[in-house]
């Protein structure tokens, strides 16, 4: 194949290549080995645009599933995007339709491969391939459905009996299994094939059932106009005058425009009848017979009751009165109502019920019931296997928290969600204050077995920061010293070497330094040894290091570190390797001038590169031309005028000569800036940024972005701020869907999003995105800012909140409380205060929003007393220590309120924090306009979950790469 000519089609493309190679080898049953090898050379070589997708066409056509999911695997494996629709013909393979447990397993493959199961998946390919003998029902009450929740599998049962069985079949599902209303349009269109088939009286019996599923009786109305509206597009004549007249006798609720609007559409026609019937629909006073969700007003005694006097259960009510007693943290109500369900066989406990029974057995310290629930089903949860190990941990029993580590947790795509990562970071809090260093990492070997596809190097490296930050630097060496003899790995070896120098630890240094040595060697310990001496300013040591004889430079360790630190803007340490590295021989001192000089340039320090130029006149030191280029570029970036020595240097270089032909000095400038990107690819992002040139350094963002380099948060914020401050929202959306789900979490970047289109006016377009979907938490403040630049909005406001409300989402109703609360509206404030609850409000209100504006108001005294009291009864210390930490920066100018607020801080014990401390020490560095948070950041998160501390030459600190991102979906909802 590689020898054949590729001919270019008349479009200019290249001719595909290998196609009858694949068919071939789908026919003979190939190897899937071999495939993986055929498949990756056609793409390397750019013989075929998709031969994976042509590939699984093959597999499909001659009846071969088994070698189509392997190919889906290999696509996965390879970054290639899998779609929904891939997985389709699979359940027409005539050995898949055999058996529902073989369609099932199909199901199970898109959930492994984080591919969404949609109801479109179920209602066309998944029911209708159903053997006829198969026993929808007891798949339905089964445990094994992936993917979704058994009510999305109710609800595409219910919409494909609908459309190719019939109307009855699906009203007696509907009769047994009361579901929550979602996808409203499916079942639309559902029910009208159904009524258009002539299936009126049943369909309506069925809309009736479906009323008293909603959640009031507005939605009611809502979803029956719709349907109202669709039919009389549809339906025949005939078919639509018997419609009206049985929604007229069964008292239907219908909306005033919608039978409006039809008697105006009818009113010119011959058909009278109809009009006849809207003008009942319209007069009659409507019935809906509807439980609003949000409300559960019986006990759950009386419930239990009720259910066996009745010999039937009410499964919502149920579901119900579970999430409720689980709520308030009432655990013997819970446990009651949760094993009289269990012994019922009307019930069906969903999966978030067994997951909530395990939260309450370990709140109520039964550890062994925990382990037994968890073991027993086959659903199994990591963010759940963390904390049963969490609290095993603190009790000592380090086999059997292994044992749960051990466990095959089947749902990874819990990885990229906040739960599993506040869930991993308190598993090692614990685990590293109640068990040895050894047994952290037999721990620590038991996650990496296959069943968390963790980066084992960031979770040694947060390991070995924890144990510094709580001053065990003994417990840090022996956890480094097992680490290296268990994973043959020495994470965070330079920074942990330097607190060993600060502290003039010797015996341990001695033995870091020893462990170093066994594992990678001496020239890489002699380094890691130099450049923590360079880090913590002891010049002399490090330069008589370096000059010892034998001494060899480790080029790669080396300039790993200098990356880092131009991703960290850390200048200094660099001017310290430079002065550090002065009379060694064996170093390039120009290529580490060029790091340095990278970094001045990012953070448009043109004082220190002059005072640099001039210390370097004083050495004699030789510039390369790349770095004269440098400094010429950092002068005339910031619009200062070059030294005259610089500019006699570059004379005699024959760079200025080039003045007169600009296309030749336009090319090399060209070729410095793709030498800087080949170092340091954001580094030219930054510097596009400082230059003003925001457009090319959001494509240079997404170019760098499409081929799957990681940035440093710093520049992603530097980004995302310069954006913002542009009030380009559209540009900030491009960036979100260029960055990680966890970073687009960690940076706030979906409130940055939200208030940069309410800034710039576009209030409605960010209400109707939030009306759409409205159980999503958004940020509470952001819809009090709508209220700020919109009061119009209110209305609209106050419906979406309510929306919002009875779908479990109070954030917006906590947003219009903040907003009455700042403009004086206590009554209504007062009202939503004692509907919602205190605790409630403590947990989703931004003080930052309300600091900020009651100062503006002159009420901030008033405000933070009642605030503060709000929090002290629900919110945790770090919560309070951030909330103090906005504080201290909103009243920044009045020196004597900030040291009576640090007073109050560390009386109280809230100076735990990472907001409060980087505030706080910004303070007392006197660096008030250099690095602390803006406005917007402080409004979008109580703490600063980035950490900017330095990365060891391996490892990433941050524990957004504790997991791997090739495994896990990239979807996240932001909350609040």
């Amino acid at each position: 194949l590689r020898t054949i000519r590729k001919n270019p089609l008349p479009d200019g493309t290249l001719r595909n290549l290998g196609e009858k190679m694949l068919r071939y080898m789908v026919q003979n049953d190939a190897l899937l080995t071999s495939f993986s090898f055929v498949l990756k050379s056609l793409k390397a070589d750019h013989m075929h645009s998709n031969p994976y997708e042509v590939a699984l066409k093959f597999c499909y056509l001659y009846q071969h599933p088994d070698i189509a999911e392997g190919l889906l695997r290999e696509m996965k494996v390879s970054g290639i995007p899998l779609r929904t629709q891939y997985f389709w013909p699979m359940m027409c393979a005539e050995s898949v339709r055999t058996s529902a447990e073989s369609l099932l397993r199909v199901l199970g493959i898109m959930d492994e491969l984080q591919v969404p199961i949609t109801l479109n998946t179920l209602m066309d390919w998944f029911y209708p391939n159903m053997p006829p003998d198969a026993d929808v029902e007891k798949l339905l009450n089964s445990e094994r459905l992936p993917g979704m929740t058994p009510n999305l599998y109710y609800i595409g049962y219910m919409c494909y009996l609908l459309r190719e069985v019939n109307a009855k079949e699906a009203l007696e599902l509907a009769k047994k299994h009361r579901m929550r209303m979602l996808a409203e349009n499916r079942i639309i269109t559902s029910l009208s094939v159904a009524f258009t088939r002539g299936e009126v009286s049943t369909c309506i019996e069925l809309l009736r059932t479906l009323n008293d599923w909603c959640a009031d009786g507005s939605v009611a109305v809502a979803f029956n106009s719709k349907l109202l509206q669709r039919l009389s597009r549809l339906a025949q004549p005939d078919k639509f005058e018997e419609i009206l007249h049985c929604a007229a006798s069964q008292n239907l609720a219908f909306d005033l425009p919608t039978l409006q609007s039809l008697q105006e559409q009818f009113s010119n026609t011959e058909n009278e009848k109809f009009v006849q019937y809207l003008n009942i629909l319209m007069k009659q006073e409507p019935t809906v017979n509807v439980k609003n969700a949000t409300e559960v007003n019986i006990g759950v005694d009386e419930f239990i009751d009720e259910c066996n006097k009745t010999e039937a259960v009410d499964k919502f009510l149920a579901d119900m009165l579970l999430r409720k007693a689980f709520t308030d943290k009432k655990y013997d109500d819970f446990k009651n109502l949760y094993f009289f369900l269990k012994d019922s066989n009307d019930w069906y406990g969903a999966v978030s019920h067994d997951q909530q029974m395990i939260q309450v057995y370990l709140a109520t310290g039964e550890l062994d019931q925990a382990m037994q629930l968890f073991k027993s089903k086959e659903m199994k949860f990591v963010h759940t296997a963390l904390a049963i190990a969490e609290a095993l941990v603190k009790q000592k029993r380090v086999d059997d928290a292994l044992d749960i580590l051990k466990q095959d947790c089947n749902r990874t795509d819990q990885y990229d969600n906040g739960r599993f990562v506040t869930a991993l970071n308190s598993f090692f809090d614990s685990a590293i204050i109640y068990v040895s260093p050894d047994e952290l990492c037999t721990l620590l070997n038991g996650m990496s077995i296959g069943n968390f596809p963790l980066n084992i190097n960031s979770l040694m490296t947060k390991c070995i920061k924890k144990y510094i930050d709580r001053n065990e630097l003994d417990k840090a060496v022996e956890f480094f010293e097992r680490a290296a003899l268990f994973f043959r790995r020495i994470p965070y070896a330079t920074e942990m070497t330097n607190e060993l120098v600060k502290q003039e630890q010797s015996a341990l240094l001695q033995k870091a330094f020893d462990i170093v040595v066994r594992i990678r060697g001496e020239l890489h310990a002699v380094m890691t040894l130099a450049l923590a001496l360079v880090s913590s300013g002891r010049l002399d040591q490090a330069n008589q290091l370096l000059k010892r004889r034998g001494v060899r430079l480790d080029h790669n360790h080396l300039i790993s570190f200098c990356r880092i630190r131009v991703d960290n803007n850390k200048f200094r340490d660099l001017e310290a390797l430079f002065t550090a590295t002065n009379g060694v021989v064996d170093c390039n001192r120009n290529n580490l001038l060029s790091f340095l000089l990278i970094s001045y340039r990012n953070c448009r320090n043109w004082r220190r590169a002059l005072y640099f130029w001039n210390l370097l006149k004083e050495e004699n030191f030789q510039l390369s031309k790349r770095n004269l280029l440098l400094f010429r570029k950092i002068f005339s970036d910031n619009a200062q005028v070059p030294p005259d020595d610089l500019i006699e240097l570059l004379e005699n270089s024959g760079i200025n000569s080039m003045d007169s032909d600009m296309d030749a000095l336009e090319q090399t400038e060209d070729d410095l800036l793709k030498s800087i990107y080949n170092v340091v690819p954001t580094s030219e992002i930054v510097a596009l940024l400082n230059e003003k040139r925001i457009e090319e350094a959001v494509n240079l963002f997404q170019e760098i972005a499409q081929t799957r380099q990681s940035f440093p948060l710093k520049v992603s914020r530097q980004m995302i701020v310069a954006l913002r401050r542009m009030k380009d929202w559209e540009s900030l959306s491009k960036i979100r869907r260029s960055l990680p789900a966890a970073d687009v979490r960690m940076l706030n970047l979906q409130y940055y999003i939200g208030e940069a289109m309410i800034n710039c006016g576009e209030c409605e377009r960010f209400l109707e995105s939030l009306e759409i979907r409205p159980r999503l938490r958004s940020y509470s403040s952001l819809v009090a800012l709508i209220l700020e630049h919109n009061p119009k909005l209110e209305e609209r406001v106050n419906i979406y909140a309510e929306n919002a409300y009875r779908l479990n989402n109070p954030v917006p109703l906590v947003g219009l409380w903040m907003y009455y609360t700042v403009n004086g509206r206590d009554e209504q404030a007062r009202a939503l205060l004692e509907r919602l609850g205190e605790k409630v409000i403590a947990s989703c209100l931004k003080y930052q929003y309300l600091f900020q504006k009651a100062k503006s108001r002159n009420q901030l005294s008033q405000v933070v007393d009642s605030t503060l009291t709000l929090m002290k009864k629900h919110c945790t210390t770090e919560s309070i220590s951030a909330a103090i930490g906005s504080l201290i920066y909103i009243e920044r100018e009045n020196l004597q309120r900030v040291e009576e607020l640090m007073a109050m801080a560390e009386e109280n014990g809230w100076t735990n924090s990472r907001l409060y401390k980087r505030i706080v020490n910004r303070l007392k560095s006197t660096m008030m306009n250099e690095d602390l948070p803006d406005d917007a950041e402080l409004m979008s998160s109580e703490d600063d979950d980035d950490d900017d501390d330095d990365d060891d030459d391996d490892d990433d600190d941050n524990i957004k790469e504790n997991f791997d991102q090739n495994k896990a979906t990239t979807t996240t909802a932001e909350t609040h």
